[in-house]
């Protein structure tokens, strides 16, 4: 697979790099429209961000999970946990499993 090379993009990279390295987040999310290079800038992150020694996890939100509170964020959740329909509880799991760097199964 052909890589384009990122261009125009370094001060967001930058930024994204040096928040992790400075431990001001735990995560990150890349928001804006189609065709703006959200995805080949989330790529060269995901290719840096593991030799700093940060674990990565690829979350996307495909319209087939629109309508699943939270969808996008299932990959983050333990695979026995169950929010049974509380909103609060998956958001406070979520946020828990990424600000403990846990390590699930397969990841």
């Amino acid at each position: 697979m052909r890589v384009w090379p990122l261009v125009g993009r370094e001060a967001e990279l930058q930024e994204i790099t040096s928040t992790f390295a400075d431990g001001r987040a735990a995560g990150v999310v890349i928001t804006g429209e189609a065709g703006v290079g959200r995805t080949r800038l989330v790529r060269e992150a995901l290719s840096v961000l593991p030799s700093d020694g940060h674990r990565t996890v690829w979350a996307v939100a495909p319209n087939a999970t629109s309508s699943i509170p939270f969808g996008a964020a299932a990959v983050l959740l333990p695979p026995d946990w169950h929010s049974h329909g509380d909103r609060l509880a998956a958001l406070t799991m979520i946020t828990s499993q990424v600000r403990s760097g846990r390590d699930r199964p397969g990841w």
